[in-house]
């Protein structure tokens, strides 16, 4: 059983979440009693992209690296998630695969809710299960709607533009007075667009 205590912490991550924003105060509580406590060591991989998993997972502790792979042993970093963020969302929209692979930078502490546990106290035609269809659609979109830009946006132009978005995060991420905040979510926006501009390389000749 939950100690009044932590379900109080517990209700509070929950209550932290966009997606939970429009969910019942009662289902809010159902949903805080079923979540299950994980530690996670530094370096474990704990989502993979394009497996169907069981659950989602909401960070209480520690750091976690997004990366996603858009060629052969070709990883890029997207995000970096920490205490009150989530992940794993697809799995509330079954049999959907995971858009990008979650590894812990330390030692973490998570909370765990499986979608068997979502399905038993969410309805079919709750607001939340909306929500998530469209951020899950939203995740596999093209690299030009993730950057902003047309879709019909020309290759050279395309590349034009990254390079220079390379060159502006390396100088923010490399600034001597920039502050260690600063400096990792900056170096973390370069690496996303140095594997971006990887990608759109020419393939070499013969």
């Amino acid at each position: 059983m939950t100690e009044p205590a932590e379900l109080q912490k517990r209700l509070e991550l929950l209550q932290g979440i966009s997606i939970f924003f429009t969910l019942p105060d009662s289902d809010m509580r159902r949903l805080a009693r079923k979540l299950r406590p994980r530690h996670v060591a530094s370096g474990e991989e704990v989502v993979k992209q394009g497996d169907v998993a069981d659950r989602m997972h909401i960070i209480v502790s520690g750091r976690f690296e997004v990366s996603e792979t858009w060629a052969p042993h070709h990883s890029v970093t997207v995000a970096v998630l920490g205490p009150g963020d989530f992940f794993g969302l697809s799995a509330m929209k079954g049999g959907t695969p995971q858009a990008a692979s979650v590894t812990s930078i330390e030692q973490c502490e998570l909370l765990e809710l499986l979608t068997d546990d979502i399905d038993a106290v969410l309805t079919e035609d709750s607001p939340v299960r909306a929500e998530v269809e469209r951020l899950v659609e939203r995740s596999g979109a093209p690299i030009t709607e993730r950057l902003g830009l047309a879709a019909d946006v020309g290759d050279d132009e395309l590349r034009r533009l990254v390079t220079s978005s390379v060159e502006r995060w390396r100088r923010r991420a490399e600034h001597p007075l920039a502050p260690r905040d600063t400096v990792d979510a900056a170096s973390v926006v370069l690496r996303t667009y140095e594997g971006i501009l990887l990608e759109l390389e020419p393939a070499p000749v013969g």
